[in-house]
């Protein structure tokens, strides 16, 4: 079932990068969505155990697969967010800088999904 941007899904923003991370909450923000930003997978549990998510942005900062982020992470949609090279596990991935415009998209496709 498809999740319009008006029924306020939750996006996680796990960025090692405040400013940036930042950034990326007010942009999605701007089109509806309620945007936690984490520095550290421990702050991006404790702002998920706040309430609930749907999705996850996850900068490729933090990778080395899913293997090491709590499970409440890795039981909603998962796009990683990489500055260079791309995942090879097949996972949905978004290439840093993006556009607003590619990041709705790419979002939406991931909720639609779920």
């Amino acid at each position: 079932m498809s999740k319009p941007t008006t029924s306020r899904v939750t996006i996680l923003v796990l960025e090692p990068h405040r400013d940036v991370g930042e950034t990326i909450g007010e942009l999605l923000q701007s089109v509806g969505y309620d945007a936690l930003v984490a520095t550290s997978v421990a702050e991006g549990e404790r702002q998920a155990d706040a309430g609930p998510i749907d999705a996850l942005l996850l900068a490729s900062e933090f990778e080395d697969g899913s293997r090491g982020l709590p499970e409440a992470f890795t039981r909603v949609p998962i796009v990683r967010t990489v500055a260079s090279g791309f995942p090879e596990d097949g996972s949905l991935w978004i290439s840093k800088p993006f556009s607003r415009n590619q990041l709705v998209a790419m979002l939406r496709r991931v909720l639609e999904e779920t």
